[in-house]
């Protein structure tokens, strides 16, 4: 039997298990990647990871929830810093394409095809509270792009999905073709730009 940890000890291997994880996951993905790797870099028993999360996409899923959080609040940032709606808009869902490229855990997900894996495998209670916080964000996005004068007549729950859907699309690069993907997905955002907002400077 694994043995109990003090609150300070769970608190020292929770840390563990999530910078470790978080390594493990950007080289390797959710599927390659075992409980033993994760014990083993964080140095406790194989068995004594289920006292912390019940998975490791429990775990996979805590760590991607930390670093949206923190891009959600430098994607509305770089809305506010821009001149114009349109503006906003396109350089948002750029800095979210950019996003999925770089070495992170989502960019990860697309290059190794292990987003099934992880929806499977979380309780829809978890994903339900994840697209609260995505909508929450598209609300925020939304009131940005209105102050700038674009009248985005469209509920908040579609925006959520629309920019969702983009994000999820930019994910399927080899399915699009690796080699046109990136020129695809700009256009793409520029088009829905400008039916969303228009072609014309805070329209």
């Amino acid at each position: 039997m694994p043995r109990g940890f003090s609150e300070k000890e769970r608190e020292v291997v929770r840390g563990r298990l999530f910078t470790e994880g978080k390594a493990l996951f950007e080289r390797y993905g959710l599927a390659r990647t075992t409980v033993e790797d994760l014990t083993r870099a964080a140095g406790i028993a194989k068995g004594s990871f289920y006292r912390f999360f019940a998975s490791k996409e429990l775990l996979y899923m805590e760590l991607l929830e930390r670093e949206e959080a923190a891009l959600k609040s430098a994607i509305l940032d770089a809305a506010r810093a821009e001149p114009d709606a349109r503006a906003a808009f396109v350089a948002v869902m750029h800095q979210m394409l950019d996003y999925v490229h770089t070495d992170s855990l989502v960019g990860r997900l697309r290059e190794s095809g292990d987003y099934a894996i992880l929806t499977r495998a979380v309780d829809a209670e978890r994903l339900e509270g994840h697209f609260d916080e995505d909508l929450a964000t598209a609300e925020s996005f939304l009131a940005v792009l209105r102050e700038k004068g674009a009248v985005c007549d469209v509920d908040t729950r579609v925006f959520a999905g629309l920019l969702r859907g983009i994000a999820l699309t930019a994910l399927q690069e080899q399915q699009i073709g690796a080699d046109v993907a990136d020129s695809a997905m700009k256009l793409l955002v520029s088009y829905v730009a400008d039916g969303l907002i228009g072609k014309g400077e805070n329209k």
